[in-house]
């Protein structure tokens, strides 16, 4: 059970695994079949939005991506901002967002455990 939850979570929200629902929301910016796991997180993550006035954004992840690489991080910037997507289903980022759930995925996991 352990084992099957946590790759539940892990098929949803991981950055680093190929073909996680994360990975291809992100790269094509719309997913109609939204895992529940995924939709929980969704959910969280825009409760959390609005209980921290919006300090936790987890459009963020083309920054990081950015700043790893080095790169100019002004486009970046502007595509932060957890207004403009759309939860659904189907889930939908505006031009140039990316998602990353790694300040509550790991939690969420724990929750589901418990």
């Amino acid at each position: 059970m352990i084992g099957a939850t946590l790759g539940e979570v892990e098929a949803a929200a991981s950055l680093f695994k190929t073909g996680s629902a994360i990975n291809r929301l992100n790269a094509t910016g719309r997913l109609d079949d939204v895992p529940p796991i995924l939709s929980d997180l969704l959910r969280l993550a825009g409760h959390v939005h609005r209980a921290t006035g919006g300090r936790f954004d987890p459009t963020v992840q083309p920054l990081w991506r950015a700043l790893a690489e080095g790169r100019d991080t002004r486009h970046a910037r502007g595509t932060i901002g957890w207004e403009r997507v759309r939860p659904g289903p189907p889930t939908r980022l505006d031009k140039g967002q990316a998602l990353t759930f790694n300040g509550i995925a790991q939690g969420c996991a724990a929750d589901q455990l418990a």
